[in-house]
C-alpha cells in the first residue's frame, strides 16, 4: 500500500512542476428554443457514465429517458430549473472523450457497436459536441465535467487485478490523465467559454482503504488541481460520500446511495438517492439564475 501511495504522491509533484444514434431530438430542440431571449440559459452535461445515469439493472431501450432518475444532470437541472443538454458516454476515457482515436472503455462500444441512445446525438467526439454546442450557443450557463474514473478502470481490467501491475499502472495514467483534462478544459476555454465550469471529484463506492487511496489520489492530486488551473469550481464528491456514510459503517451501498443489486450488494454507480444528493451538493456552488443574459 505504501508503494503506491508514495508512487501517486511521485505523479501528483510531477503534474504540480508541469501544470502552470437519434436519441431524445425533442428535448435538444427544446433546449435550443430555450436559448431565445428572457429565456433561461442552458445547462450542459459532460462525462461519463455517472454523469449519463447508467443503471445496470436497466436494459437501454430505443429511448434513453429511462436513466434520467440516477443521472444527476436531470436533478440538478430540475432544481436549477434550466433546461439540460447531455453528452454524457457510459464507459468514456479522457483520451476518447477528445478523440474517436483515443484509447476508449465502453462509450464507444455503447455508442457504434450496440447503437444504443445517448442523451445527445452526435457522430464525433464529445468535446466536438461541447465545443461546437458552446460556439452555437451563447447563453450556457453552467457545465458540469466529469471524466477520469474510466482511465483507472482500464487499468485494473489490463491487469487481471494484480497488486503490482496496478501499483506500477497508476501512476503514468494518472500523469496522462492530467494532460488530457488541461487539454479538453483549455479547449473549452479556448473556444470563448468564460461561464463557470464545475467538476465534481469522484466518490469511493467501496470500503477498502487501498481504494480510498486511490479515488483521493484521483481527485486530490490530479483532477482538483488541474480544474482549478482553468477556474473551474471543485465539488468534493469523495467527503460528501463519506459523511452521508459514516452512520453506516462507511458503506454507501449500506447508506442507500448506489444501485442495488436483487441479490444483495450495490453497483458502483449513484441510484436516484445518490444522484439527487450529488445535484443538491453541486447546486449549492451554482448562483441563481436572476432573469438577466
Amino acid at each position: 500500500m505504501r508503494r503506491i501511495v508514495n508512487a501517486l504522491c511521485a505523479v501528483a509533484a510531477a503534474w504540480a512542476l508541469g501544470c502552470g444514434g437519434g436519441s431524445d431530438e425533442a428535448r435538444l430542440a427544446a433546449a435550443a428554443d430555450a436559448l431565445g431571449k428572457g429565456n433561461p440559459p442552458v445547462y450542459l452535461a459532460l462525462g461519463d457514465s455517472i454523469a449519463f445515469g447508467y443503471n445496470p439493472l436497466v436494459l437501454p431501450p430505443p429511448n434513453d429517458n429511462v436513466f434520467d432518475a440516477t443521472a444527476y444532470p436531470s436533478h440538478l437541472a430540475a432544481i436549477l430549473d434550466l433546461p439540460l443538454v447531455s453528452a454524457a458516454c457510459p464507459g468514456q476515457t479522457s483520451a476518447a472523450f477528445m478523440s474517436l482515436d483515443g484509447v476508449d472503455k465502453d462509450c464507444f462500444q455503447w455508442r457504434f457497436e450496440r447503437g444504443w441512445d445517448l442523451h445527445a446525438d452526435y457522430a464525433g467526439a464529445q468535446l466536438d459536441f461541447a465545443l461546437d454546442f458552446l460556439a452555437k450557443h451563447d447563453r450556457v450557463k453552467l457545465v458540469t465535467l466529469m471524466i477520469g474514473s474510466n482511465d483507472l478502470l482500464m487499468v485494473e481490467d489490463a491487469c487481471a487485478g494484480d497488486p503490482a501491475c496496478i501499483v506500477a499502472g497508476i501512476p503514468p495514467v494518472l500523469a496522462a490523465l492530467g494532460q488530457n483534462l488541461a487539454q479538453i478544459l483549455g479547449a473549452i476555454r479556448g473556444a470563448g467559454y468564460a461561464g463557470q465550469i464545475v467538476v465534481p471529484l469522484y466518490y469511493s463506492p467501496y470500503t477498502s482503504e487501498l481504494y480510498h487511496q486511490i479515488v483521493q489520489a484521483l481527485d486530490y492530486l490530479t483532477i482538483a488541481p488541474v480544474a482549478a488551473a482553468f477556474g473551474a469550481d471543485v465539488v468534493d464528491l469523495y467527503a460528501l460520500f463519506v459523511e452521508a456514510s459514516a452512520p453506516y459503517g462507511g458503506d454507501p451501498c449500506a447508506a442507500g446511495l448506489l444501485n442495488p443489486f436483487p441479490g444483495g450488494g450495490c453497483d458502483v454507480h449513484p441510484n436516484a438517492a445518490g444522484a439527487q444528493l450529488i445535484a443538491e451538493a453541486i447546486a449549492e456552488v451554482v448562483p441563481p439564475w436572476t432573469g438577466k443574459p
